[in-house]
């Protein structure tokens, strides 16, 4: 007996067995199968709660805001006015679309163009309430002038 240890059963995990002898490498011949290789099954990871840094999901009114608020300023200017039209609409879709990501204690994001959103659609109210002011004072005048009055 060695002061080694004992002599194991079983051979070491990883040494060729007697008799063994490797795989041939290369296509395998005819009438010979290869292995399948299957992908291992996905998996969905857990939900997890967002950190720092961890990209959050935008409300779902945040971009569309932001998008009304654009074409309405746009399509106002270019269009003489009727894309101003619209202007409310952005106005209350940036306003709601804020009060959700307040409200969802930073679980959702896009509080930027919501914001963006709300702003533009507050400057096309802005021109549509001036635009129709001044629509109502041609108007007014148009009357005063045909009647022969003054003011």
């Amino acid at each position: 007996m060695s002061e080694s240890g004992p002599e194991p059963t079983q051979p070491i995990q990883g040494t060729p067995q007697a008799g063994w002898t490797p795989p041939a490498y290369g296509t395998p011949s005819y009438g010979q199968q290869q292995p399948a290789h299957y992908p291992a099954p996905a998996q969905m990871p857990a939900p997890q709660m967002p950190y720092q840094g961890q990209p959050l999901r935008d409300d779902s009114g945040a971009t569309p805001a932001l998008v009304v608020g654009i074409v309405a300023l746009a399509l106002g200017f270019i269009g003489a006015g009727i894309g101003f039209l619209i202007s409310p609409v952005a106005m209350v879709l940036g306003w709601r679309s804020k009060r959700r990501i307040d409200a969802s204690q930073g679980q959702l994001g896009g509080r930027g163009n919501a914001q963006a959103g709300f702003v533009l659609g507050l400057i096309g109210t802005i021109f549509l309430v001036l635009g129709i002011l001044f629509i109502v004072l041609i108007v007014v005048v148009l009357i005063a002038h045909d009647s022969g009055g003054t003011f």
